[in-house]
């Protein structure tokens, strides 16, 4: 072997040991580079799952959005029975009530009614029966307050007090109001506005005799 053939054996060899072993290094790092950064096809799902299923408030009671006479003035003027259900961990108490449409409006000021306004009910009740008596305290729990024609519990929406439109409310509450009976609506309202982590509404109407 020449002295010339021996220098370009050792240059080139060399050469391509180096770039062998450069190829070979960028391979494994990207290999891990692979293994380090997954594709997380989870993350979709995952966020679709924390997701709170939303509080839901039904009633056999009232049709189709309506209110059947028999839960109004006109007939036994009977409160409906309510179910609810997906309530928020933190929940410590319940609040329910029945306002024309105009008096659940923050900005109105008596121009609505309030018929029904039930508080501080346990957060293990799910369900409330119908016709529940006109009294302060409840056998399952919490507390009604007066309505604005001066009678504990519920009194059925009647067309001649001027409206025709009802929302019917329950609130998710993170602790107890602890206010006794007798309580004005206006100072359970006031007590409620800092404590509330959810809310579900029926928008109702008087059924047509």
């Amino acid at each position: 072997m020449t002295r010339r053939q021996w220098l370009h054996r050792c240059l080139y060899g060399s050469s391509g040991l180096a770039i062998s072993l450069l190829t070979a290094c960028n391979r494994g790092k990207m290999a891990d580079n692979e293994a380090e950064s997954p594709v997380d096809s989870s993350a979709d799902s995952s966020a679709d799952s924390s997701k709170a299923t939303p509080l839901t408030l039904t009633s056999p009671s009232l049709q189709a959005a309506f209110i059947p006479p028999q839960f109004t003035c006109d007939g036994a003027n009977h409160s409906p029975e309510l179910s609810w259900s997906n309530p928020p961990a933190q929940t410590q108490s319940w609040l329910l009530l029945l306002e024309s449409e105009a008096s659940a409006q923050p900005s109105a000021q008596a121009l609505g009614k309030l018929y029904w306004l039930v508080y501080d009910l346990p957060a293990s009740l799910s369900h409330l029966p119908a016709a529940l008596p006109n009294q302060p305290f409840l056998s399952q729990g919490g507390l009604q307050a007066k309505n604005d024609f001066g009678q504990y519990g519920y009194r059925g929406p009647c067309p001649a007090d001027g409206s025709d439109r009802y929302q019917l409310r329950l609130y998710a509450v993170r602790s107890l109001l602890d206010l006794p009976p007798g309580v004005s609506p206006a100072a359970v309202k006031a007590a409620l506005q800092s404590q509330i982590l959810a809310e579900t509404r029926l928008s109702l109407r008087v059924a047509p005799a």
